[in-house]
């Protein structure tokens, strides 16, 4: 019975005694993948025509988003968000993750276009284009919905492009420092919850 006590009095003892920082802690809003899953092959094209493929993930935490430069509201209001992230992050002393988009709208979105456009939100943001087939095959592993519907509207300057409008799923992917799928930032991205839950996954792994 003595030896019963004491050990439920060290248990107990421990529990006040193990700093609040090392308790397992929970993503509050992101999906976290407990077991990464590897990413498939694939090769596109960066903004500045370097090729880019999957082993270019890795050695950091990397954020994807997939987007287009013709989306009138979602696409610049996430990359707005992500800056923010990457500049919250810095300003905890924590190191920044990489983030890259993935544009789901090659026929229009070339290498120059998305030089121009994305690091409008930050000089260190990575476009990514390439062939309509090696987007897909990572969209379809990713579980990205893209739905391309014709329009008939004309914008102004741009007679001579093809006209259709782009829906598609605007969650983050968290890439680990291994290539892998680790965690799934659904919207609504409000920028505290997003750099919370990121510092809890990249400290429980």
């Amino acid at each position: 019975m003595l030896a019963v006590a004491a050990l439920a009095g060290g248990i107990i003892a421990a529990r006040f005694l193990i700093p609040a920082e090392q308790a397992t802690l929970e993503p509050v809003n992101a999906t976290w993948l407990r077991a990464p899953r590897p990413l498939p092959e694939f090769e596109l094209l960066s903004h500045s025509g370097q090729a880019f493929r999957k082993e270019n993930l890795r050695g950091n935490w990397s954020f994807l988003f997939f987007g287009f430069t013709h989306c009138p509201d979602v696409c610049p209001t996430t990359m707005g968000t992500l800056n923010r992230v990457v500049g919250g992050i810095a300003d905890r002393g924590k190191r920044q993750p990489r983030v890259f988009f993935v544009s789901v709208d090659p026929m229009r979105d070339s290498a120059d276009k998305l030089a121009a456009y994305v690091p409008y939100f930050n000089p260190e943001f990575v476009g990514l284009t390439g062939e309509l087939a090696s987007i897909q095959n990572l969209t379809r592993d990713l579980g990205v919905a893209v739905i391309y519907t014709p329009t008939e509207q004309t914008v102004a300057g741009h007679e001579d492009e093809q006209n259709y409008s782009v829906d598609h799923t605007t969650a983050l992917f968290l890439i680990d420092p291994d290539g892998r799928l680790s965690g799934i930032f659904s919207a609504p991205h409000i920028t505290e919850q997003i750099i919370d839950d990121y510092l809890i996954i990249i400290g429980q792994t």
